[in-house]
Order: structure tokens, then C-alpha cells, then sequence
């Protein structure tokens, strides 16, 4: 890519996996780099990673708000109301751990 480029990536499954585990890094690694904004084709919202490495979501309609609560749910997000550094004092995430192989 050029430096100039200001168009989108798209991917999918385990290439949607990948991509964000980089972004994230690269998000919270270097504060000059312009937000980047997530989204899908179908579903009226759109998230993005802050420099916290907190994701944010912002909806369109009262349905996709409702899905995207359920599916935090699942998956075990937790809702915060002041964004900051989650870890800053402990130096980590609950629930986050490396695992040895």
C-alpha cells in the first residue's frame, strides 16, 4: 500500500482473525496512526480499536444495538462507560493469559 492510500481491506474468517490481531497492535503501539474503522457489509454499525485497545461500537438502528448486546454477551465483553487503559494497574487483562504450548 502507498502512503496516501485511504481506501478499505476486507477479510474473512481466519483473515478477519489475523487482520485484527495486527491492528490492535498497531493501533496501540503508535498514537499517529488515523483511526480505523470496522465494519461489514449487511449490519448497520460500524467499531473501531482506540489507542487503549478498547472497542468501541457505534449502531444505526435499535435491532443491530440488540444483536451486537447479545453477541457481547457470548462473547464476554465488558461494557465500560469511561474509556481508559483497562490493565493499567495490574499490567493485564482478566481473562487474558499467554499459554505455553
Amino acid at each position: 500500500m502507498r502512503e496516501d492510500f485511504v481506501g478499505g481491506l476486507s477479510a474473512h474468517g481466519e483473515d478477519l482473525a489475523e487482520l485484527t490481531f495486527h491492528l490492535f497492535w498497531i493501533i496501540r503501539c503508535n498514537a499517529s496512526l488515523p483511526c480505523c474503522w470496522l465494519s461489514t457489509s449487511r449490519d448497520s454499525f460500524v467499531a473501531n480499536i482506540c489507542k487503549y485497545g478498547n472497542l468501541h461500537f457505534q449502531t444505526y438502528d435499535a435491532i443491530t444495538e440488540s444483536r451486537l448486546e447479545a453477541f457481547a454477551l457470548i462473547q464476554k465483553l465488558i461494557r465500560i462507560d469511561d474509556c481508559y487503559q483497562q490493565f493499567e494497574d495490574s499490567n493485564g487483562i482478566e481473562g487474558r493469559q499467554i499459554i505455553d504450548d
